[in-house]
């Protein structure tokens, strides 16, 4: 409730939308983009990838951009406590069970990275694919 409630979890919750929006860009990158890059180097385009991604998608560049600036701009409003503003007691020091849901967010985050690298390649043509995947 306190996400809702208190100033720090509003800043908090914004930090948070800005951070899914940037892990929903990096999807779109995996999924669209980068087929994409794939597919203008087939092409005969020897730019590089930053001069690719710019030149070509230059929305998604702006979008993503924006967001991580803005995640690092929110960062000085969260000082303080969404505790400490909702009036109760401070947080203990080391708390086994914030911990083990940031670990569980982060493996979630990693298998997800993990997973929609994996996937592209199986649409891939084999002449795509490392030549130890084609063997």
């Amino acid at each position: 409730m306190q996400l809702f409630t208190t100033v720090y979890g509003r800043y908090l919750g914004i930090k948070l939308l800005m951070v899914l929006g940037l892990l929903i860009a990096g999807a779109y990158n995996v999924r669209v983009l980068l087929p994409r890059i794939r597919a203008a180097r087939a092409d005969g385009d020897d730019s590089s990838a930053l001069r690719l991604v710019a030149r070509n998608f230059p929305v998604v560049v702006a979008i993503e951009s924006v967001l991580a600036i803005g995640v690092l701009v929110i960062v000085p409003f969260l000082r303080g406590s969404a505790r400490q503003e909702a009036g109760w007691d401070d947080a203990r020091s080391f708390d086994l069970t914030v911990f083990g849901t940031g670990v569980l967010l982060v493996a979630l985050v990693a298998a997800a990275l993990w997973f929609g690298s994996r996937t592209p390649e199986a649409d891939a043509s084999p002449a795509d694919r490392p030549l130890s995947q084609r063997l």
